[in-house]
Formats: C-alpha cells, sequence, structure tokens
C-alpha cells in the first residue's frame, strides 16, 4: 500500500473488495474530497506472490469488535471461506490459528472474545503465543494484524485505542482497517466513499496511533444490495 502525496485529504484511502476475489486496496489519496482510485487485482496478486517467496506462510491476526465483518473481509480479499476451509487447531483457551488449505495463510483467529471486555485475556494469550511462536520457523510466527472497525458505528472508542497500542506494544504491526465504507461510483467508473467514512478516518489518524502510515484503510467487502454501495 502506499502513502498519500504530501498535503493531500487525511484518511481517504479506500477500496472495494468483490465477494470471492481479492480485494483492491488504496494507491494515492483523491484529488476531490471522497474520490477513491483504486489498486488493480493483479497489483494486489502480484505483491501477495512476492511476499509469498520472502515470507512462505503468511499468518495474519485478525481483530475487532463482534459485527464489524472481519470475517467476510478474509474470505471476500482472500477469494473464498479461509476458517470453512482450512484446519483449525487451538493455539490457547479462547483462539485458534486456521490454516488455509493451500498452506499458503493462516489466520489467527479470537473468535468469541470481545474487545473492550476482554482485551486483557486476548493480550495476554496473543504474547504467550508470539514468544513461543518466535523459537519456531518464521512461517509459523504472526506477522501482521489487522484491526477492524465498522465505519457505519461512526465511532472509535478509546478502548480500541488502548487495544491497538497493545498489539503494537507485543511487536506486531498493525494495519487498521475501516469496514462496511458505502461507496458510490460515477458516471466514469471513479468511487467516491462516505463524506461519515472519511470524517472517522481523519479523527483515528489525528490520534497518532501506532498504525501503518498512521492512517486507516477503508474496504467494502461486500455490495449493500439495498442501497448499491
Amino acid at each position: 500500500m502506499t502513502s498519500p502525496p504530501t498535503g493531500s485529504t487525511p484518511g481517504t484511502p479506500g477500496a472495494a473488495a468483490t465477494p470471492g476475489t481479492p480485494g483492491a486496496v488504496p494507491t494515492a489519496a483523491p484529488s476531490q474530497p471522497g474520490q477513491v482510485p483504486e489498486w488493480s487485482q493483479e497489483a494486489f496478486e502480484a505483491a501477495f506472490a512476492d511476499a509469498e517467496v520472502k515470507i512462505g506462510r503468511f499468518n495474519l491476526a485478525v481483530f475487532g469488535k463482534t459485527g464489524v465483518g472481519k470475517s467476510t473481509l478474509v474470505n471476500a480479499i482472500f477469494g473464498e471461506s479461509v476458517a470453512a476451509t482450512g484446519i483449525g487447531r487451538p493455539v490457547t483457551l479462547g483462539s485458534h490459528l486456521y490454516v488455509h488449505r493451500t498452506g499458503k495463510l493462516g489466520i489467527y483467529d479470537t473468535q468469541g472474545l470481545e474487545v473492550g471486555r476482554d482485551t486483557s485475556r486476548i493480550i495476554s494469550e496473543l504474547k504467550k503465543f508470539i514468544d513461543t511462536s518466535r523459537a519456531m520457523p518464521f512461517a509459523e510466527q504472526v506477522h501482521l494484524a489487522w484491526y477492524c472497525v465498522r465505519a457505519t458505528d461512526r465511532r472509535f472508542e478509546e478502548t480500541e485505542a488502548e487495544f491497538i497500542r497493545e498489539l503494537a506494544g507485543v511487536g506486531l504491526p498493525v494495519i487498521l482497517v475501516l469496514t462496511q465504507v458505502p461507496g458510490r461510483r460515477d458516471a466514469h467508473g471513479q468511487l467516491f466513499v462516505a463524506p461519515d467514512a472519511i470524517e472517522l478516518a481523519t479523527l483515528i489518524e489525528a490520534m497518532g496511533l501506532p498504525i501503518h502510515e498512521g492512517r486507516p484503510v477503508m474496504v467494502n467487502a461486500l455490495t449493500d444490495p439495498f442501497t448499491g454501495a
């Protein structure tokens, strides 16, 4: 993912992922508020293939409150139901590591645990897992965390900010993902996203959290059949 140029509108990167295909990811900031350029599917696949060669199996930890669309996002980007087609093995009492049937992707899942309510337990178990995995081959380690926030909630709580700081504190790079971002395309196919989502992204960016490039990434993993977003 590339960073918007200096002086661009903050918090505006965004993308739409088509169910069952690798999702697009943002490149630069738009020239107009709400306007969102996108990477091509080919660029995503090329970047993923390059990372696969360097890393081997890529292990992703996905966090966020219940209902933000974590599973839907993972399935949309990686092309199928990862947990359903993978082999889950308990990592700790409340989490599993699902390894995709291709062997190229692992998802660290804390299903059933709630950020805010179970934060200390999640962080404690994750830290134990990371400490243990560092003695293992690189392909067994967790490489990256996504923290997902539903854009339509229009709020970002301090408990979530603290959770992200804790994730960074155990040595995980963190990408903050705004999910379910409403968008529309103009007559030329250019994607525009909802002003409320941009406002929330700007608010989060101003907090100076230890997240990738200091700003959230916007996504929409499924089409809304009612609004057409």
